[in-house]
């Protein structure tokens, strides 16, 4: 079933914005009772990686320096046992957040990235978008099961580009069975879609600062991406 037509679509996230134009009008189906040819499998798989990497994208852009005026941090979260099940090792990294909480006196924001090393042991990429400043070896102490890396970026773009590479290329592992491929935060921003006449409002809401250099690859022929930098006329 048919649900909506598409010809023009603005997703917002943080000061960054989107705008697609389609060449053919795109028609959005119902996902009920969606069947997948054999053929189709592997596009459909891409497909999906695709979406999941540009989601990452605009939640890594939406968040920094939304949080208060901290830059963000990439850690990297290493187990020495050789867990390799993402139900022992969750638990895990849940306990080093709840730690870390109570020790920064906040809810920190984040976004995490579960992976598997060759030797088949998990370990974590995470991005804190609002963690002030702790020595490595207190770190270290509050994780508790092995080494860490601590970074601090200052290029989004290649940030944003360095988390998207861990997504392993097979989303369908079945080691991720039943777990999530990206694990959140509660209150991370989230981008907002205006499609066709909703445009408007992004219009009333928003003014065009500068375009940018840089351009998402469009998962389709018909896309037509520009993407622009835009500031809040209300603020």
């Amino acid at each position: 079933m048919i649900i909506k037509i598409l010809k023009q679509r603005i997703i917002q996230y943080g000061d960054i914005a989107e705008q697609i134009t389609f060449t053919k009008p795109v028609y959005v189906h119902s996902q009920e009772n969606r069947t997948y040819s054999r053929s189709k499998v592997e596009e459909r798989r891409n497909d999906s990686l695709t979406r999941t990497r540009n989601i990452l994208y605009q939640r890594i852009y939406g968040n920094i320096k939304k949080h208060g005026s901290f830059p963000p941090i990439f850690l990297t979260l290493t187990i020495a046992e050789n867990i390799c099940s993402l139900k022992q090792s969750n638990p895990l990294f849940s306990d080093f957040i709840r730690r870390l909480n109570y020790r920064c006196y906040t809810n920190l924001k984040y976004i995490c990235i579960p992976e598997f090393q060759e030797r088949g042991a998990v370990h974590y990429h995470v991005i804190f978008f609002n963690l002030p400043f702790i020595h490595y070896s207190v770190m270290e102490e509050i994780w508790g099961h092995g080494s860490i890396r601590i970074e601090l970026s200052k290029n989004i773009k290649n940030l944003a580009a360095y988390m998207a590479k861990y997504l392993t290329k097979d989303i369908i592992d079945k080691r991720l069975a039943g777990h999530r491929i990206i694990i959140t935060s509660k209150g991370l921003l989230k981008s907002t879609i205006f499609d066709n006449d909703d445009i408007a409002l992004f219009r009333d809401r928003f003014i065009l600062s500068k375009e940018l250099s840089f351009k998402i690859t469009p998962e389709k022929k018909q896309i037509k991406y520009q993407i622009k930098k835009y500031k809040n006329k209300h603020i």
